[in-house]
């Protein structure tokens, strides 16, 4: 270090691994709390991970059963006016988790807090402000979100190649099998002929009947060639 220069000290929140700023509340027993809590406010976690957790499921809560899910009363809850300059705080969220997204987010607009596209930049903008600009590593803040359930939300795997190629391979199958759903409605439509005097309600409910039974055999079918190429 060179003369002149001096070094920040952590903030309460980063020295407490508690980068949310969560208060002590009597029965209430966090997972990953140190067993020795030395700040007389708020909690004392373990890790920084284990505090990005908490931050994390205590949004999860606000979304869940308060129904709060946009950044306005998101931050209205977690730093009220009476202590906190909350105008401030709600801008300076609104434009990281926008940056985050790509376009400009209003501070009423509801945000789909449950899932990891908001979640995680909306909990890296809470941990900013609440911390003097202080940022941890991608990693810690992955490790907190998946600690927390949120990171398993992910989306639906893309086809592994192996599947799409059974589902080309049973494509004759299928084709084969609705040459076969044309043949058995047009024998009932045959059988029906006669039947003058059946009322045309009667008449179309067997059709209707009889075009289920065939797209339950086709996908009877379909699943049993899956399997077998798979």
């Amino acid at each position: 270090m060179t003369q002149g220069q001096t070094t920040r000290r952590p903030t309460r929140g980063v020295r407490n691994n508690n980068p949310g700023n969560i208060d002590r509340v009597k029965g209430t027993n966090w997972q990953g709390a140190a067993a020795e809590q030395t700040d007389p406010r708020f909690v004392v976690f373990i890790s920084a991970e284990m505090g990005v957790r908490a931050l994390a499921r205590t949004l999860m809560t606000y979304f869940k059963q308060h129904k709060l899910a946009s950044v306005r009363g998101i931050i209205n809850r977690w730093a009220p006016p009476r202590e906190n300059n909350t105008a401030a705080y709600i801008d300076a969220v609104c434009r990281d988790v926008g940056r985050s997204l790509g376009r400009t987010i209003s501070a009423d607009e509801r945000l789909n807090v449950d899932s990891i596209a908001v979640m995680r930049p909306l909990v890296v903008a809470i941990i900013a402000h609440e911390n003097a600009g202080f940022a941890y590593p991608a990693g810690v803040i992955d490790e907190g979100l998946r600690l927390a359930g949120i990171a398993d939300a992910k989306p639906r795997p893309l086809l592994k190649t192996g599947e799409i190629q059974g589902i080309i391979a049973a494509a004759p199958l299928v084709a084969v099998s609705g040459a076969e759903v044309v043949e058995t409605l047009g024998k009932a439509r045959d059988q029906l002929a006669p039947a003058a005097g059946m009322s045309p309600l009667i008449q179309a409910l067997i059709v209707l009947l009889s075009l289920i039974g065939c797209v339950v055999v086709i996908w009877s079918r379909f699943a049993r060639q899956r399997k077998t190429l798979s």
